[in-house]
């Protein structure tokens, strides 16, 4: 459920499809690195969102990378690339249009979409760590409407 114009809508969606798009690790016998400090390891998050309008599908690929920083250069630990697509019923509904006829994503539905990917994808990275010490690296909770707020601020 969503607010809309003050009113609780319903959406009614479906996740149709979710794939590990790609995932690696580096030994870190390779990276040439003894110790990690895993409560201090920094990621990247990207988000790519395609749309299907006449299906109503929505794809969240979501492509994460653990690093270290040794001498000021990030070095890459191991990393993934998930892909969610969700199916929305009567997305024509659903989502409103602009003057020229581009859809009007809300900001309420796409959060708890990107909410779900994002846990799909910290579920993967737990079962696809090999490395003992990659395996108590995770990715925290994040707040979904804080990374669609970055978004549109880099847009503006």
């Amino acid at each position: 459920m969503d607010k809309k114009n003050d009113k609780i809508i319903e959406v009614k969606m479906k996740i149709v499809e979710v794939k590990k798009l790609n995932y690696f690790e580096y030994p870190l016998e390779t990276l040439k690195i003894e110790k990690l400090n895993i409560l201090d390891i920094p990621f990247d998050l990207n988000l790519n969102m395609g749309i299907n309008n006449k299906e109503g599908i929505m794809d969240f690929i979501l492509t994460v990378h653990f690093y270290q920083k040794i001498k000021d250069e990030k070095v890459i630990l191991f990393g993934i690339k998930t892909s969610h697509k969700f199916q929305i019923f009567d997305f024509e509904n659903t989502f409103k249009k602009d003057k020229e006829g581009r859809i009007l994503l809300d900001n309420g539905i796409l959060s708890s979409l990107l909410s779900i990917a994002i846990s799909g994808t910290r579920g993967m990275l737990s079962l696809l760590n090999t490395s003992d010490e990659y395996k108590e690296i995770l990715l925290p909770i994040l707040n979904p409407m804080d990374l669609l707020n970055n978004i549109n601020q880099a847009k503006n």
